[in-house]
């Protein structure tokens, strides 16, 4: 699976998302936090990967095992126009979000573009 979006904690989704009043916080439970963005009419998917980390993000569905390239950069570019809005929809505060990557630290990064992801 390929996402469009942000690798973060529970924490800094919530943070983000500002969910906090809502959502008390559990290491491994993403559904409140899923829950909520459907509740909101949010195509915005989030997903526990492993060790704390999680992807917020817009999923990117492959039909076929191979595809062309600009297939493919057609479909990412539309996922990010997707999660910008999404974010925007959410009043999500992406001037610095705090990305981590799976066994490393939380890096502070300042506007940040999404990122691909591929699980």
């Amino acid at each position: 699976m390929i996402y469009v979006g942000f690798v973060i904690t529970i924490d800094e989704a919530i943070r983000l998302l500002k969910l906090n009043r809502y959502i008390k916080q559990n290491y491994y439970d993403t559904r409140p936090i899923q829950k909520s963005l459907e509740d909101k009419g949010s195509c915005l998917h989030f997903e526990y990967i492993d060790k704390g980390v999680c992807i917020l993000g817009v999923p990117i569905r492959m039909d076929e095992p191979y595809s062309p390239v600009s297939d493919t950069i057609i479909q990412i570019l539309l996922a990010k126009k997707v999660f910008l809005d999404e974010m925007k929809k959410q009043e999500a505060d992406m001037s610095s979000v705090y990305l981590t990557w799976i066994e490393e630290e939380e890096r502070l990064v300042e506007n940040p573009e999404p990122y691909v992801i591929s699980l």
